[in-house]
């Protein structure tokens, strides 16, 4: 338990059953100590409380957020906007060849290469996206059966787990 203060707070089954510890530096003369059980303490935090959460004090929350009353430039008056001119996005050079993907960071460029090929098909030719879209089905059934001999080589290596177990029971 700790309290922001000079003030180190020992609950009384710390002050019972284990030693005071010594913190680092000399700071024994700073800090006072004493013991504090859960009827002092929800007394102490209720003040504390009490004290925080006054209606003034909610009150002037609500107005700098510009809720209560609605005011929304006086929210945006504290931003430190500075307003530029965006960079002009890349453009994509013509000379991309497309080839199967080998990672997913591949995959998903090359998804996004075709899409943007589609939707700027006026001015392509369609071989292009034709076989761009024949790299990326190539790489997905890639991946497809990689994943199927991944999946038969667990159930082997379950099998085999398996048997090692029922040998070593017996």
């Amino acid at each position: 338990m700790g309290v922001i203060a000079t003030v180190k707070v020992v609950t009384s089954s710390e002050a019972k059953s284990r030693p005071k510890t010594i913190q680092p530096g000399n700071r024994e003369k700073q800090i006072e100590t004493f013991v504090q059980n859960r009827l002092e303490f929800l007394s102490a935090f209720k003040e504390a409380f009490k004290a925080t959460f006054t209606e003034q004090n909610i009150k002037s929350g609500f107005r700098a957020t510009g809720l209560v009353p609605y005011e929304p430039q006086n929210v945006l008056s504290y931003l430190n906007l500075h307003l530029r001119t965006p960079t002009p996005p890349i453009l994509e050079s013509n000379n991309w060849t497309s080839k199967t993907p080998q990672t997913i960071r591949e995959l998903n460029f090359q998804i996004e290469h075709i899409k943007n090929r589609i939707v700027q098909h006026q001015n392509s030719s369609p071989t292009s996206i034709n076989n761009a879209v024949s790299c990326l089905v190539k790489g997905a059934e890639m991946m497809m059966h990689s994943a199927v001999l991944l999946k038969a080589e667990v159930k082997a290596l379950q099998a085999a787990n398996e048997q090692k177990k029922r040998r070593e029971r017996k």
